[in-house]
């Protein structure tokens, strides 16, 4: 009798199902760890447009010299309290830069500006909470808004000047 060379297709049809069986445990967590990367990387664009915003911000827009006492009088861009589209934030400023547009997910990044801080809102098509420590808000149809923002500067106080004046001057009680 003549040796048949080849697998026989019960064979086949165990290694075929021995495949499907690891690529069904195993494609869920590949597809989460891809969905996760988008997160960081439309995260990371946020960050990119926050400092464009605190760039926008902070330049005046106007400075006006009074010839008398030679005091400089300086007008600052207004505040943005809703969110906003950032192709208005590329309209703030002159020069070459490039500010993404649409995340990822197309969905366009939103900002605000406001006197002491500037935030950027990152829409992402997950329910998301609190994700990696940043503020989230819930949106409709299961989508979040994540929130990257500056830290707030606390204004300085009366408290610190003096302090300062009396280090200055030497003082050791007042």
């Amino acid at each position: 009798m003549k040796r048949q060379e080849g697998f026989t297709l019960i064979e086949l049809m165990v290694v075929l199902s021995i495949i499907m069986m690891l690529l069904s445990f195993l494609t869920p967590s590949i597809f989460e760890q891809y969905k996760f990367a988008q997160i960081r990387g439309a995260v990371e664009q946020g960050h990119q447009i926050l400092n464009t915003c605190e760039l926008a911000r902070q330049k005046a827009t106007i400075a006006v010299r009074n010839p008398v006492t030679l005091q400089v009088t300086t007008s600052f861009h207004g505040e943005v309290t809703d969110w906003t589209s950032v192709t208005q934030l590329d309209a703030l400023l002159d020069g070459d830069h490039y500010l993404p547009v649409m995340s990822p997910f197309n969905t366009p990044y939103l900002f605000k500006m406001q006197e002491r801080f500037c935030t950027v809102g990152v829409q992402v098509d997950e329910a998301l909470d609190g994700w990696e420590g940043y503020e989230t808000s819930p949106l409709a149809g299961g989508h979040t808004l994540i929130q990257v923002s500056t830290p707030y500067a606390k204004p300085v106080t009366t408290d610190w000047v003096q302090f300062q004046k009396r280090t200055l001057s030497g003082e050791t009680s007042r």
